[in-house]
């Protein structure tokens, strides 16, 4: 539900932000909820630019890719991208509801193992590969306004983003060292 500027074939023209509030992963006596923040990227390189400029407050990435389509000239722009910005990663797999039921799985690992040796020489071999369908159907909010929309995968994402949940240390921090940049005004 990111609100980004689009061009007409769809193509994400600036930063998006959109946000989920889950109870925190951990006990912590003053920290009750965890609030995740996404930015939404464009994927093409020719916006690398306005990548480049919410690339600072990156604690995380979730590289998507059309599990249809497989990584694209462009995933592996985002890829470089995320290797500069951060250590950590989630693979997810969209679309998978375009798949035939019958062949689903095998062509989900099918692609895992693609992406797994992608990854291999990167700083996120290790990364979860999380296959999901974010919107069942994939019609437009236009046509889906009264009804609820149905997801695959959506529930394994959400845990593994909280799996990677940690507080900063910042016992080393003085407050006279305090640097707060802003970037960004709505």
């Amino acid at each position: 539900n990111t609100h980004t500027h689009k061009t007409e074939r769809g193509m994400t023209l600036d930063l998006g932000f959109s946000g989920l509030t889950l109870p925190m992963p951990f006990e912590h006596e003053d920290f009750k909820k965890l609030q995740l923040t996404f930015v939404d990227c464009p994927g093409h390189a020719s916006l690398i630019k306005t990548v480049i400029g919410g690339a600072h407050i990156i604690d995380m990435m979730i590289l998507v890719v059309n599990v249809v389509k497989g990584f694209q000239a462009q995933t592996n722009e985002c890829l470089v991208i995320g290797e500069i910005t951060t250590d950590k990663m989630i693979v997810v797999l969209n679309k998978v509801d375009l798949l035939p039921e019958e062949s689903r799985e095998a062509k989900i690992e099918q692609e895992r193992r693609k992406i797994r040796g992608i990854l291999s020489s990167t700083r996120f071999a290790d990364a979860p590969i999380v296959a999901v369908s974010a919107h069942v159907g994939g019609m437009g909010k236009e046509d889906n306004a009264d009804k609820k929309i149905e997801t695959i995968g959506v529930d394994k994402l959400i845990e593994t983003m909280r799996s990677f949940v940690e507080l900063p240390d910042r016992s080393h921090a003085k407050e006279s060292e305090l640097f707060f940049s802003v970037d960004h005004c709505f």
